[in-house]
């Protein structure tokens, strides 16, 4: 909610382990039937691995009211306990929902004002949306443009984007003539949901920085951020919800979901960059993103990996998540064995998070890292092992990993990456802040092996990247690992609106 009590956006405290977020997932919904928001529950319930810090759903209120209503219901943590497993929401009808849920890239005074969807904040009541946000908008292009519409320039980047449409709405009474005025001016990366009292809108900004899926079960439709929102995939890979892929909502576009079906409004022409990180470590395996399934690039990146490389090992083993499909494609192309031996413990209090959360010392993070894992010591015990994972980010994880696996006895450990160095902060949502936070800050590959104590390391080339996931480097934002950013699209200000003044 838009509120003047809010700090000026800052930087959060980044995570001390090797843990990467990304700033949350999104849902809209609509069903003519009114099981829209027991669909948006189920689907952002599936995009938890997004979120963890928070979640929100809103919908439409139309039962036994002269005026449909947009209510909201938020709560701190994760999804089912947050909403004690959709209990209470599983008898609300409505033909509306939007849902998200959130990891915080920028800190308020109140964590859970921040949560979303947000208030669109207007003058008419009739007039009220809300937005759910995914990315990270441009700072300096929203505090200039918030001069120049008299909003004040306070709050985190999605409600001051909030705050933004909510001054085009009361310019031109409806979203829609608000959403064509202001997107042209908007940077940075920008998935949304939009729930109005007529309809549920998804947008994507002209570089479809983050994904945006659409599908459809009969009559009713839904956006998410990815894929497995659609199906309502549970933590086993379960389908509990019967939504059919569709395909995207296009970069530079936004649809509009209503009794009337999708429609497609073009506002930018596309540019596309989609985020590689996307691909290597953010999405699911399931997830399809410009029609490509991610798990076939992480197996690809890992078949790449093993068939530059040369070392002597008798196991291949995953750092769990995203990093098995990878190990996968390593173990096919090198015909050395497969073997899931460092697994979550299952005694853990929450097992199935991936989560390391911040400790208040060294001591304690590294014993946080070993409660959060076990080693099969028959399997490892005197023998050379590789170990696969997506990414190394902070190192501190890996290095506690390798160190567990040299305890349970192996003879060599050998840690192979399937992506390039993460040598730089991330502009577009990404909880990396600062480069000195990074393992490769001012160390060569041969200076982090040794940070890490590894026998070896190695890291997929970043062309070999874009090959994997079947892109050209100028298709992608890959900043992050020694690419490229987008280049702003930034708006003359000969070019812009009249001044348009909350009241």
């Amino acid at each position: 909610m838009f509120s003047a009590a809010h700090l000026p956006v800052t930087a959060v405290t980044p995570e001390l382990d090797d843990t990467v977020y990304e700033k949350c997932g999104i849902v809209g919904v609509y069903d003519a039937s009114g099981g829209a928001v027991t669909s948006a529950y189920v689907a952002i319930e599936a995009l938890g691995h997004r979120g963890q810090d928070g979640v929100g759903i809103s919908y439409v209120e139309q039962s036994g009211l002269e005026e449909p209503q947009i209510k909201v219901e938020k709560a701190l943590g994760r999804v089912a306990a947050a909403f004690s497993g959709g209990a209470e929401l599983a008898d609300t009808r409505s033909n509306q929902a939007i849902a998200h849920v959130r990891y915080g890239t920028t800190e308020t005074d109140n964590p859970f004002d921040a949560l979303h969807p947000l208030d669109i904040p207007v003058t008419n009541p009739d007039l009220s949306c809300k937005l759910a946000h995914n990315g990270q908008f441009d700072m300096d292009n929203l505090t200039s443009l918030a001069k120049h519409y008299e909003v004040p320039p306070i709050g985190t980047d999605s409600e001051l984007a909030a705050a933004l449409f909510g001054a085009a709405i009361d310019k031109f009474g409806h979203i829609e003539p608000a959403l064509h005025h202001l997107l042209p001016q908007l940077e940075g990366a920008f998935s949304l949901t939009i729930l109005s009292p007529e309809a549920v809108y998804g947008v994507r900004d002209r570089n479809g920085l983050r994904p945006l899926a659409i599908g459809s079960s009969g009559d009713s439709i839904m956006i998410a951020s990815e894929v497995r929102g659609l199906h309502g995939g549970d933590h086993y890979n379960n389908h509990r919800l019967d939504y059919e892929y569709d395909g995207e909502v296009q970069p530079g576009t936004y649809v509009i979901i209503d009794d009337y079906g999708v429609r497609e409004e073009r506002w930018a022409d596309s540019d596309q960059k989609t985020c590689i990180f996307e691909y290597t470590y953010l999405s699911k395996a399931d997830n399809i993103i410009n029609g490509i399934r991610v798990g076939d690039t992480r197996f690809e990146a890992g078949s790449m990996l093993a068939e530059m490389d040369g070392v002597q090992a008798e196991l291949v083993v995953p750092v769990l998540g995203s990093a098995k499909v990878y190990a996968h494609g390593y173990a096919a192309a090198s015909g050395i064995e497969y073997s899931e031996a460092l697994r979550k413990n299952p005694d853990r209090k929450n097992p199935e998070s991936d989560r390391t959360f911040i400790e208040k010392t060294q001591l304690d993070r590294e014993a946080a890292v070993r409660q959060k894992f076990i080693v099969d010591e028959v399997a490892v015990k005197d023998r050379s092992v590789v170990v696969v994972d997506d990414s190394l980010v902070r190192g501190t994880t890996t290095k506690i990993i390798i160190q567990m696996l040299r305890d349970a006895g192996a003879k060599e450990v050998h840690v192979r990456i399937g992506s390039a160095v993460y040598s730089d902060t991330c502009k577009f949502g990404v909880n990396v802040q600062s480069r000195q936070e990074l393992l490769a800050y001012e160390r060569t590959v041969d200076d982090m092996n040794i940070a890490i104590g590894a026998d070896s390391l190695m890291f997929l080339p970043l062309q070999n990247m874009h090959e994997a996931v079947g892109v050209d480097a100028s298709e992608v934002c890959d900043g992050c690992m020694g690419g490229s950013y987008p280049t702003p699209h930034r708006v003359a200000s000969s070019t812009l609106a009249p001044v348009i003044a909350i009241v």
